[in-house]
């Protein structure tokens, strides 16, 4: 007796027609939502590093400012100790001062040619791409990554 002979019996369960269909289509939905949701993200992101960054600006010029003020009153009252003339050559000799270090560490800095590990690396990546040279525009994505891995070690450190 087959199932057509027995109006009673169950139908079996039958696969939806579109069921690929609708699996592609969530997955569609849920990756634009993901994407609508960064996109969001980093536009806040965006915005709270450009505050970040505009108060910032505005912290320093007002350390600028404190400086000044500063550096004002020690002229003043060096000028009633030492007197006027006296007292600017004072401060004059203190900046004097502050800038032959900062000038002599900046010298010493300089001699330690931190591009030349760069340069280095550039070469021998280089040289590794010359190897498979049919593979150019890998060799030189690689080129680019290394250089961006350096850079960017380079630019932790400090």
């Amino acid at each position: 007796m087959s199932d057509a002979d027995n109006p009673g019996a169950a139908a079996p369960a039958a696969e939806p027609v579109h069921a690929d269909a609708n699996a592609r289509l969530y997955r569609w939905l849920v990756q634009a939502a993901s994407l609508a949701a960064l996109r969001g993200e980093a536009a806040n992101v965006a915005r709270r590093a450009s505050l970040r960054a505009m108060l910032s600006a505005a912290a320093g010029l007002a350390w600028v400012i404190v400086a000044g003020f500063l550096l004002g009153a020690l002229v003043v009252w060096l000028s009633g100790v030492v007197g006027p003339i006296y007292a600017c050559a004072i401060v004059a000799a203190g900046f004097a001062v502050v800038a032959v270090i900062l000038h002599l560490v900046a010298a010493r800095l300089a001699r330690q040619q931190p591009w030349a590990r760069l340069k280095a690396h550039i070469r021998e990546a280089v040289e590794a791409t010359d190897e498979t040279a049919g593979e150019g525009a890998i060799g030189v994505l690689a080129l680019v990554a290394l250089a961006g891995f350096v850079l960017g070690t380079r630019g932790r450190r400090r």
